[in-house]
């Protein structure tokens, strides 16, 4: 960090993809760090923090943050956070809650009333299937151009980049920096040269892109709207929900007509 200290962060990659650092977000850190004296006193969010990194890093910078992520994720992100506590000289401050991506923000999540200064994420679009959901979360939370979203993206495939397309309708992208395949991430500035200790799980074989994204305009989108959008991916969620059920109650029935056939097999 720029101030010279270090922060301790535990993973556990057996725990699945969120519960470990990627390279995404230690170009994040850096990008962030150089820009330091921009953080004081802002309100910031992390989604789908993880383990923490990211907001941590922004919080030690002076921001006042939350930092999100769904609720499994929850227990080993508040862990990171307590053992990265912030000096009581701070003007920054952490906090953590849940929030899951397309559902209605206002009924998950504490809102500041004037909104965000920033919102920061890294590799939130690994998954094609959940832009349309992060997509929907961000245009809750972003509702003026003063609101800035810096998002670290791994340039892993071409399909990688189909997010651009739909987020561009709504907010305007520039690029604001790309880290080379193979090039080192350090995560404290230049000068201080201070490390983020933690395990790697680098993916040194593809190029990280850091984009800042700006709402285009409050015209584009109603409240009314938004709040269809709202309804409509709640019916989907409710949808793919039951059809989960269906899958799992078919997979039952033919599990006992299985074990029932067995049973027929070895009477006779």
């Amino acid at each position: 960090l720029s101030s010279g200290q270090s922060c301790a962060i535990s993973e556990s990659p057996a725990q699945g993809i969120g519960f470990q650092v990627w390279r995404a977000a230690g170009a994040l850190c850096h990008h962030l760090a150089l820009e330091a004296s921009d953080l004081t006193g802002r309100k910031v969010l992390e989604l789908g923090a993880g383990c923490g990194l990211v907001g941590i890093c922004c919080g030690h910078l002076g921001a006042d943050v939350t930092l999100t992520d769904q609720a499994s994720v929850l227990p080993i992100l508040r862990h990171n956070v307590q053992q990265n506590e912030l000096p009581a000289e701070s003007p920054g401050s952490l906090r953590v809650h849940a929030l899951h991506w397309g559902c209605d923000v206002s009924q998950e999540l504490p809102l500041p009333r004037e909104g965000f200064d920033l919102i920061v994420g890294s590799d939130l679009t690994y998954f094609e299937h959940l832009h349309e959901a992060l997509l929907l979360t961000l245009l809750q939370l972003v509702r003026s151009p003063g609101t800035e979203v810096l998002l670290a993206h791994t340039r892993r495939r071409e399909e990688f980049e189909r997010w651009l397309d739909r987020f561009e309708v709504f907010f305007e992208t520039r690029l604001l920096r790309e880290i080379p395949a193979l090039q080192t991430v350090p995560l404290g500035s230049a000068d201080e040269g201070a490390a983020c200790k933690g395990g790697p799980a680098a993916d040194d074989s593809a190029t990280i892109a850091i984009y800042s994204l700006r709402l285009r305009g409050t015209e584009l989108l109603s409240e009314q709207e938004l709040d269809q959008m709202l309804m409509e991916r709640n019916d989907q969620s409710q949808l793919l929900a039951r059809l989960a059920m269906l899958e799992s109650d078919i997979a039952t029935i033919e599990a006992e007509e299985e074990e029932e056939g067995e049973l027929d097999s070895a009477s006779k």
